[in-house]
């Protein structure tokens, strides 16, 4: 397996179970694989996800009028939180290769689009408002 992405690159050799054999790769937690390859969830190995880690970092909403409007998303054993300055926290996930927030979020289950940006940052658009990545 070869992948290229917003300059990451990994090359990797995976036995019939999934176990790396070996290969570079980045420091991320997670990668996407196909659902017909069963691997273990374990550092050293790869388990069926996304690279979670492009989501993480502080995004604020222009202009801030509130605490719900400074976000850090982050990954927690391995799945993606949203927290805002307000103290309020849900679960991501990704279905599909879209993000979604999940039922415990306030405003109910939805998803949330991925804009790239120029440059590495990227902007995240929750019920309709932008949340640009400022780290």
């Amino acid at each position: 397996m070869e992948e290229s992405d917003a300059g990451v690159f990994m090359s990797v050799t995976l036995d019939q179970r999934g176990s790396i054999k070996g290969g570079i790769l980045p420091s991320f937690e997670c990668y996407f694989l196909s659902k017909d390859i069963n691997v273990s969830q374990d550092i050293n190995k790869f388990h069926e996800c996304l690279v979670k880690s492009r989501f993480v970092g502080l995004y604020n909403r222009e202009p801030i009028e509130n605490e719900w409007h400074e976000v850090e998303i982050s990954l927690v054993f391995g799945s993606l939180k949203w927290h805002n300055k307000a103290g309020v926290t849900w679960s991501l996930e990704i279905i599909n290769k879209e993000l979604w927030a999940k039922y415990d979020c306030p405003y109910g289950a939805s998803t949330i689009q991925k804009i790239n940006n120029s440059g590495k940052n990227i902007s995240l658009i929750f019920k309709g408002e932008e949340y640009r990545k400022i780290d």
